[in-house]
């Protein structure tokens, strides 16, 4: 995965190669861990460009569902492409709980964006799960934006069951990436410009992020059962169609994998879109090792 740059000042992200301004529209909240005061922000998971499984990989211990199914080091859920430039994708979904049993480096994602699905930009929000604490036995949750490959920026604390809404839209030459938790009122909304991404691609992911220690090895967490994570209102809108949900595009199907010998055993199942067409959930397996990046 690519290295990230920025420095955080105040709120406001200066990004190598972005330009970008935030703007909260409620109060922020100290995320647990003592990540987020106010509007001040600091760096935080890695949360990017889908890894794709090595060549020749299939998973051998379930069975997946009966659709051609890409498979990922990182990302599971849905990629969306079209031959207009997308302008637009949100969603809708309920902050799924994780179970932590007490060991380190459990994180996952759940977030919306534009772009990374095939290049190596990625403008999305979501939230983080993990479990922090002297024995890592508390679940921690928490709202974040990121433009990839800046670091990720957790801006409010959130809480298992919570209704969020995360939505990334482009429009003058600007990104404007929002997020909400209706449960408690809280949102945010930031801005930003970038000459290098591409709008070639809309995700609905549930991902597995890139920690980094102290000495700058970097890997992807293991990850912790959340269950069935459903996400709704999976809509996305291009420069030359209205919103439309995500059946309405060429969509691609994504299940998380770790790599095992000369096989791989699937960590997050992707289930098919429903009959709306603009929602679909994902299930865990299991949560895998960390794997170096």
């Amino acid at each position: 995965m690519p290295r990230r740059a920025s420095v955080t000042v105040l709120g406001a992200v200066a990004v190598v190669g972005f330009t970008a301004v935030v703007v909260a529209t409620s109060p922020g909240r100290m995320a647990a861990g003592g990540a987020v005061s106010g509007v001040a922000a600091v760096a935080g998971p890695g949360t990017g460009p889908m890894l794709p499984a090595p060549p020749g990989a299939a998973v051998t211990d379930l069975p997946q569902n009966s659709r051609p199914v890409l498979l990922s080091t990182n990302w599971s859920g849905y990629a969306a492409t079209a031959p207009a430039k997308f302008t637009s994708a949100k969603s809708d979904f309920l902050q799924p709980a994780i179970v932590c049993t007490g060991a380190p480096g459990l994180f996952v994602a759940a977030w919306v964006g534009l772009d990374g699905f095939r290049d190596k930009t990625v403008e999305q929000d979501g939230t983080f799960a993990t479990c922090t604490g002297p024995r890592h036995m508390t679940p921690t949750y928490v709202a974040w934006y990121e433009m990839f490959p800046a670091g990720s920026v957790e801006i409010f604390g959130v809480n298992a069951g919570d209704e969020i809404q995360p939505a990334v839209a482009f429009a003058d030459g600007r990104f404007a990436l929002s997020i909400a938790d209706a449960s408690t009122g809280q949102s945010q909304s930031f801005t930003a410009a970038c000459r290098s991404c591409r709008r070639a691609s809309a995700e609905w992911i549930v991902e597995r992020p890139e920690l980094c220690s102290s000495r700058g090895r970097c890997f992807l967490s293991a990850l912790p059962d959340l269950g069935t994570v459903a996400l709704s209102s999976d809509t996305a809108q291009t420069a030359t169609t209205g919103s439309a949900p995500l059946s309405s595009f060429t969509n691609t199907p994504i299940d998380m994998i770790q790599p095992k010998g000369p096989t791989v055993e699937l960590l997050d199942e992707t289930n098919p879109l429903d009959t709306t067409g603009d929602a679909f959930s994902a299930t865990w397996e299991r949560s895998g090792r960390r794997l170096p990046v």
